[in-house]
């Protein structure tokens, strides 16, 4: 992840992470090709812009549900003809408690309805409902325009919230007056709720006496996250 706010890099050679490439495409091929190549993105020869833009997007999609994937490798469930009782199932959970990051950075941040299929991934947890989660983070987009959002795992999900160029603690109080479920909690159902500056990231091999295998990523402006329990 960068330390700018928004992680779309350069690396996914990604034309809509440079501001929509889309209405650029008015100012003509060459144009295009010239300004993405000073961007250290390079359209190869012959290939239409558009056609590129396409599957440049879907293989990046790939790769984002990939890490999603690993991240929660023990909420998709058991492979066909694994059984709790079945001698497989020792090797398969070991194989999955092995491969799972419970502290995760996350995806990239990108608009709320393309983080649903994400969301689906990590399936029911307590209060986390995927569906649930999905619908309220597209009212609050609605709501507040131009916010983008990514999941993380701090153990249990996590979703950290971009508000763009609104004011985080508006969005907060819009989200927190949406009040369900038995313990009154925000529109989300999340246990926690709260604006942060920077987030730690703490890897497999971490030393809680010296600090060791941890990383803090600091952010130009505050994002809003959401943890379930």
């Amino acid at each position: 992840m960068s330390q700018g706010w928004h992680n779309d890099s350069l690396r996914h050679a990604n034309a809509r992470s440079l501001g929509k490439a889309g209405p650029m495409y008015k100012k003509g091929d060459q144009k295009i090709r010239s300004e993405l190549s000073e961007r250290g993105i390079h359209i190869p020869k012959g290939k239409d812009i558009t056609d590129w833009d396409r599957e440049v997007n879907k293989k990046f999609k790939k790769a984002e549900l990939k890490k999603t994937k690993t991240a929660y490798a023990d909420s998709i469930g058991f492979p066909k003809g694994v059984r709790a009782d079945s001698p497989e199932f020792k090797k398969w959970e070991n194989k999955v408690y092995k491969k799972r990051i419970l502290n995760w950075e996350g995806t990239s941040f990108m608009l709320p309805k393309e983080l649903k299929s994400h969301l689906k991934i990590v399936g029911d947890y307590n209060e986390f409902d995927p569906d649930n989660v999905s619908t309220s983070l597209q009212s609050l987009e609605r709501r507040f325009p131009g916010i983008k959002v990514q999941l993380g795992r701090e153990s249990s999900p996590a979703v950290y919230i971009d508000p763009g160029t609104h004011d985080p603690n508006k969005i907060m109080d819009f989200a927190g007056s949406h009040e369900e479920g038995e313990e009154g909690l925000n529109m989300f159902n999340a246990n926690e709720m709260d604006i942060m500056d920077h987030k730690t990231i703490y890897g497999k091999n971490y030393d809680w006496k010296t600090g060791a295998g941890s990383k803090t990523i600091k952010f130009n402006k505050p994002f809003i996250r959401l943890w379930w329990d």
